[in-house]
């Protein structure tokens, strides 16, 4: 009998960690939208950013440092790819201002609001053009 008992314990603890486990995420899951009515969220992580940096002519700038801070938060870093393009941050929502910058180069600053849908952020396209230095 106590056997039993301990059977029964441990299964209704195992239940109860799986409620607690999945039942959240089967919330979120069920209650997410990305704008088509599948009435499912994707389980990708969107950019907060896609920013582009160019010259004054418009060519890209490659390997641009790009400096950001959101909410006035702390400055994060990264640095852009051989075609100017790079990501902001993922999944993050606020006030960006981002910097860009090269030797070389004046640097560009500007400044986008990223808001969220029900699942994700909503990516904003950001373009900075540095200006040769003179």
């Amino acid at each position: 009998m106590e056997n039993l008992q301990t059977t029964a314990n441990t299964t209704s603890s195992v239940i109860t960690l799986l409620k607690s486990l999945c039942l959240p995420v089967l919330l979120a899951l069920s209650a997410c939208g990305d704008g088509d009515d599948d009435g499912a969220c994707t389980a990708e992580a969107r950019a907060s950013i896609a920013l582009t940096v160019v010259d004054d002519l418009g060519a890209p700038v490659a390997a641009a440092d790009v400096s950001y801070r959101v909410d006035g938060g702390a400055a994060q870093t990264l640095v852009c790819g051989s075609s100017g393009t790079c990501n902001v941050a993922y999944e993050i929502s606020g006030v960006f201002a981002v910097s860009a910058s090269k030797s070389g180069y004046l640097s560009a600053a500007g400044t986008v609001t990223v808001n969220r849908d029900v699942c994700h952020v909503v990516t904003q396209s950001l373009t900075l053009t540095l200006k040769r230095a003179s």
